[in-house]
């Protein structure tokens, strides 16, 4: 017998996105689907298809990697937890990029297709055209990094 075929449940949409986008499932692969990713600090990861992972270490990793966008974090122990110590945004098509670490400020030069924001100590790039963001908080204990992507660009990654 075959898989059933991923359903298409209305959902609470971002502002500007018709209440009709289907809601992620784990088996939903459609290019209209709308996934969330988020890299806590101490680092805990709840990935596209929303598995749960921890990881107490050391290293640099992709959050996102494919031929149009790098998402990059840092790891780094800490006396008694890990956390994450720097992300960096590269936008592969056009070479712009934002990076942040826990001790220096923000460097963005991303404007191509998207929208930078900073309110207090959250930055966020908004893709044009569709529901997708990259929402960075910096807390003294590490970064958060939150990913909401629209289609394949994001979730396939």
């Amino acid at each position: 017998s075959s898989s059933p075929a991923p359903t298409k449940a209305p959902t609470r949409a971002p502002s500007g996105v018709p209440s009709s986008s289907p809601a992620p499932t784990i088996d939903c692969t459609c290019c209209d689907c709308i996934h969330t990713c988020t890299i806590q600090p101490d680092p805990h990861y709840r990935t596209w298809d929303n598995s749960f992972y921890d990881f107490q270490g050391g290293c640099d990793q992709y959050a996102i990697k494919n031929d149009i966008i790098e998402v990059q974090i840092a790891t780094r122990p800490r006396t008694y937890y890990s956390t994450i110590t720097q992300i960096t945004v590269l936008m592969k098509q056009t070479a712009e990029s934002f990076k942040i670490a826990l001790n220096t400020q923000a460097v963005n030069t991303i404007v191509t297709g998207a929208a930078y924001s900073v309110t207090g100590s959250t930055h966020r790039i908004d893709f044009d055209n569709v529901p997708s963001f990259i929402k960075i908080s910096k807390y003294s204990h590490g970064l958060i990094l939150q990913v909401q992507g629209h289609g394949t660009i994001f979730s396939n990654s």
